[in-house]
Parts: C-alpha cells; sequence; structure tokens
C-alpha cells in the first residue's frame, strides 16, 4: 500500500512539476517552462481587467490590436461596431494627403498685381490675392510676410491702386461648416470657418488685463489691433476674494463678440488672460488686416474689396504680374500639425485641397469621396466608414475600431511609412501626448494620434514592445460618463501593457 501511494506522489509531483507549479524543490531555479503559458490570453485577460470595471459599466468600448511584426491579431473587443471617432478621422485625411498629393500641392498664397503703372507710381489696375487654403500666415509672422509684399509694390513703384483689392476663393467650395458640426462649438477656435483664404487660423486674438480698479471694467487688446471685429466688453475687474470666470459669445453670422464674467484684479495685472474667438468670413479678415498694413506703409487702394467666388469666371493669371508669394516647403507642414497638434482647420483644409487636386472641385464632399477610395484600396467595408468631414467634429462620423486597424497596418506596409510616422503625436514631444506616459517604458516606442470631445476618448497608432515588436492599437470609449482622465488612465495602462508584451512561454524568476 505505501508502494502505491509513493507511486501515486511521484506522478502527481511530476505532473506539477510539468505544469509550472512551483515547489520547494524548484525555488531556486531561475527559471521555469510553462507549457499551458499563453502570452496572447495573458494579454486579452489583463486588458479585460483593466476594462471591465463598474466606472465603464454603461460605456461603449471598443478595441483592436494587432501584431504588424507577426501578422496577427493579438486582442478584438466590438472591433466591428461603430463608434464616434472624433480626431481619429485626421488618420484617414492625413494619410490620403500622402497617398493622393504630391510636392506640387503645397500650401501657398500668392500676390499679384493686375494692370500697367503709370509715371505717378499708380496702378492702372487691380491688386489680386489667391491661396489654396494655406492657413501658415498667422498673427506670429503676417508683418514678415506683408513686409515682402509691400517691398515688391515698392520696387514696381507702386504706390497707389486705382482698381480694387480682389481675393481669389475659388480654390475652394464656400461651405464654411460641416453635417454633424455642434452649432454652440462655431464660437470657439477648434471650429473655425474653412476658407480658401485664411489669417490666424480663422480666430482673432483678445487679451484681457485687470489694469483698473475693482468693480470696474477690465481692458481688452487685439492682435492686430484693427476694427474688423466688434467687441461689446462687460468683464468686471474683481477681488482676491472672487475667482477669474470670463466667457464670450459670438453669433455665427456675425462677428459681434460680446465678453462678459470676471476677472481678478491680482491675478491678471501684469499679465494677459488670453481669448481665442473665431471670426466670420476669414478671408475678409486677412484683408483687412493687408489693407491696414498697406495704409501704414502709405500705399492707397482707391478701389472696393471684391470676392471672385467659386463657380465664377476663371480669372487669367497669364496676364497678370506675381509680385510675391509664401508657400511652405511641403505638404509635410500641414500633415504634422493634423496629427500631432489635431488642427482640425488644417485637416479641413486638406480634404479640400485633396478634393481639388482630384477632382477640380475643392469641396468637402469630393474630399470625401476619395478618402472612400483610399479605405476600398485598403480593403475596408462600407459598413465601417462613415465620413462627413475630414476633422472629426461632426457627430455623425462613423468608423470601427478595425477599420482604423486596416488603415494603419496598410500604411506600416508602404515605403513612406517612416515619413508618416513621425508625423503622429508622441510622449514629451510638443502634441497632444505631451502630458502623457512621460518618463515611462514606453515613451520613446509609441506613435498615435488622439480622438476626443464631450463623451468620446479614443486613441491609436503604433507602439514597439521592448523585444522589439510592432503593434498597431485601436482603442475607442465613447458614451462614458466617468471623468475623462480615467479613461486616459485607462488607454495609458493598456499601453503599457502593450510595450511589454512578451512572447518568449519561459516566465522570468
Amino acid at each position: 500500500m505505501k508502494v502505491c501511494f509513493l507511486i501515486l506522489f511521484l506522478v502527481f509531483y511530476n505532473t506539477v512539476e510539468l505544469f509550472g507549479i512551483q515547489t520547494k524543490a524548484s525555488a531556486n531555479i531561475d527559471s521555469i517552462y510553462y507549457v499551458n503559458y499563453n502570452p496572447i490570453n495573458e494579454l486579452g485577460t489583463d486588458i479585460e481587467n483593466f476594462i471591465n470595471i463598474p466606472e465603464l459599466f454603461n460605456s461603449n468600448i471598443g478595441i483592436s490590436i494587432y501584431s504588424i511584426t507577426k501578422n496577427q491579431y493579438l486582442f478584438n473587443y466590438n472591433q466591428n461596431k461603430n463608434f464616434t471617432p472624433a480626431s481619429l478621422v485626421k488618420l484617414f485625411t492625413s494619410y490620403a494627403g500622402f497617398f493622393f498629393l504630391d510636392e506640387k500641392s503645397k500650401p501657398y498664397t500668392e500676390f499679384y498685381s493686375n494692370g500697367i503703372v503709370n509715371k505717378k507710381g499708380v496702378l492702372l489696375g487691380d491688386l489680386v490675392i489667391r491661396s489654396n487654403g494655406n492657413p501658415f500666415i498667422t498673427t506670429s509672422n503676417y508683418k514678415s510676410v506683408f513686409e515682402d509684399w509691400v517691398a515688391s509694390l515698392d520696387s514696381a513703384g507702386i504706390n497707389t491702386i486705382s482698381g480694387n483689392l480682389v481675393l481669389d476663393l475659388s480654390y475652394f467650395d464656400n461651405i464654411f461648416y460641416l453635417a454633424g458640426w455642434a452649432i454652440d462649438d462655431i464660437k470657439y477656435s477648434y471650429s473655425s470657418q474653412i476658407d480658401a483664404l485664411n489669417f490666424n487660423n480663422n480666430y482673432v486674438d483678445i487679451e484681457v488685463k485687470s489694469n483698473n480698479e475693482i468693480g470696474e471694467t477690465a481692458n481688452y487688446y487685439l492682435n492686430p489691433n484693427i476694427d474688423y471685429v466688434e467687441i461689446i466688453n462687460n468683464i468686471k475687474i474683481v477681488g482676491d476674494n472672487s475667482e477669474t470666470d470670463i466667457y464670450f459669445e459670438r453669433d455665427f453670422t456675425s462677428n459681434v463678440i460680446y465678453l462678459g464674467g470676471s476677472i481678478k484684479q491680482s491675478e491678471y495685472k501684469n499679465k494677459s488672460y488670453r481669448l481665442k474667438v473665431t471670426i466670420h468670413n476669414p478671408h475678409n479678415y486677412f484683408a483687412a488686416v493687408f489693407k491696414d498694413f498697406l495704409k501704414l506703409n502709405n500705399i492707397k487702394i482707391l478701389g472696393e474689396l471684391v470676392e471672385h467666388n467659386f463657380g465664377e469666371n476663371i480669372l487669367d493669371y497669364s496676364q497678370m504680374n506675381l509680385m510675391a508669394m509664401y508657400e511652405n516647403e511641403t505638404i509635410l507642414d500641414l500633415i504634422k500639425d493634423i496629427n500631432k497638434e489635431s488642427e482640425n482647420l488644417y485637416a479641413e483644409i486638406l480634404l479640400k485641397m485633396i478634393g481639388r487636386e482630384k477632382t477640380g472641385i475643392g469641396s468637402s464632399e469630393n474630399g470625401i469621396e476619395q478618402l472612400k477610395k483610399l479605405s476600398e484600396e485598403i480593403g475596408i467595408p462600407g459598413s465601417g466608414f462613415k465620413l462627413f468631414d475630414g476633422s472629426g467634429l461632426s457627430r455623425m462620423n462613423l468608423l470601427s475600431p478595425i477599420a482604423i486597424i486596416r488603415l494603419l497596418n496598410y500604411i506600416a506596409a508602404q515605403k513612406d511609412f517612416n515619413q508618416f510616422l513621425e508625423t503622429l503625436a508622441r510622449p514629451n514631444e510638443i502634441g497632444t501626448l505631451k502630458n502623457r506616459l512621460r518618463g515611462t517604458n514606453v515613451e520613446k516606442r509609441i506613435w498615435a494620434k488622439t480622438g476626443s470631445m464631450n463623451f468620446v476618448n479614443n486613441i491609436a497608432g503604433y507602439v514597439k514592445t521592448t523585444e522589439g515588436e510592432l503593434i498597431s492599437f485601436t482603442i475607442c470609449f465613447n458614451n462614458f460618463t466617468t471623468p475623462s482622465s480615467t479613461i486616459r488612465n485607462i488607454q495609458d495602462l493598456i499601453l503599457l501593457r502593450l510595450s511589454g508584451f512578451n512572447r518568449n512561454t519561459i516566465k522570468d524568476k
């Protein structure tokens, strides 16, 4: 009987050792083989533990994770369901810029004269400005740009323009806002109008200071200081027992801006509280700033401000003189700002540029048609792809996690992958990931695009594991009621777990 028991014990002991259950006899062994250890299953279990918490019980969650190196899915959760993607739409728009456009499609703004100059320095004709949506003339550089334009007039001996200042806006259509944009957002800088001729991202800079007495109205300053907008200021200066609480309103059909609320005297007496308020008809804002600059340089325009819009007769530039041009080196500058900083206006400009270059009509609708062609090239089913803009502002947009994964995987197989990778946001660098995952082991091994709005927080991109395995990921959270900071923390936990993903079946001690 004792012999039988001994034999059974030895069989059980060997079985325990076989399945990797550590005993006292094996405690000093450096590593143990786990025959049933499955790193992919373990990864899935960990991710499910991250997301299956009471705070997310009523949320919509979609995740798709794919190993590009090993050509296999590592985890899927509601991967075929459609979600509000927010700025993840920019992944499609920005790569379409790589896919459809070339170096000739760089953003530009051109300055022409149309007529002859008499002996008195009068241009007997018009000045003409045209652009393909170039957004890079801002309050930080407009003086140097316009100085070059004024210098070109001086070189031609022009001090007076008898004709008009013509704005050629025909490169794009005249649709400023797109389907699904929230009307309440229109006053905010992230929801600027889309125009062919842009200035300062199509918002006005307002600086407020509390350099008066308590109870009095605060002072405000415009940059540049022109009267294109009308300010109704009712911001009151308050003492230390109160708080700074400033708000503003702008009707979307006008440039009347109402300022209200309170500003703490001690807090903003020597520094400014900065507001960014969108404007109506950005091209006219551009023209107002330029005309004011001409006036300061003693150049007169006797005519009117004239708009040449989409659908009107094409202007004949072969009969004009190109006086000056402001352009960027490549379309890549635009794409970097779209992905790193998540610039909505830039994404919408790029979408219309794509539509114009491929169809001859610079409309968002035609741009979206090109995005559909790209998705078909990738193999994304129509059921997982429905877009109404290029930035993700529209609440009507729908994308599935697996559709985004297929895009990411497609990009990774292209020769311009590394170039595209460098347009994405990274921790501890300028962009939307600047303050996330800093100082972690994934900081230098992640490239991503974020996408958020009210009750939406998503992230997608690429991560490299410590073993060098390249992984694409899409993590979508919609309709949550927990704080967005909690959602970001869960996303970061998942990304940290991915960065440490290890396929080795040897479990280190």
